[in-house]
């Protein structure tokens, strides 16, 4: 059962607030790192891929649940 809130409306700016927030920094970001990312050699760019599944691997290991 979802706990009491006194003031939902509040809340609700909040959560309002910071997802506009979130998105308005997402979508200023997003075309420099595509840009960044189209224009990577591609050994580097495999190099980066390798880590990323490594990661995720040693993640996934440690993961709890």
């Amino acid at each position: 059962m979802a706990p009491r809130v006194d003031h939902p409306w509040s809340l609700q700016f909040d959560l309002d607030w910071w997802t506009g927030l979130v998105t308005a920094v997402g979508t200023t970001v997003n075309p420099f790192i595509e840009y960044y990312a189209d224009n990577l050699p591609e050994r580097r760019l495999g190099v980066f891929g390798i880590w990323l599944v490594l990661f995720g691997f040693v993640r996934n290991r440690f993961s709890t649940g």
